[in-house]
């Protein structure tokens, strides 16, 4: 079963948009490793990812 799924989502704010047609998916036991360049979204997909998961019951453990 699948920890994480975005299929096919976006996201924006203040009219920009910053995630687009974002499909991805982490089994348990996978690593997710996000990299790219400053300004390139990698925070905003963890803030989206979170905000969703608090809307919907769930809950994000991030180890580092």
């Amino acid at each position: 079963m699948a920890l994480i799924t975005c299929d096919h989502c976006s996201f924006s704010y203040e009219g920009h948009t910053v995630l687009q047609d974002l499909s991805l998916q982490v089994e348990r036991g996978e690593y997710l490793c996000i990299v790219g360049e400053n300004g390139s979204g990698k925070s905003t997909l963890i803030k989206v990812l979170a905000y969703w998961a608090n809307k919907n019951g769930k809950r994000i453990c991030l180890l580092y």
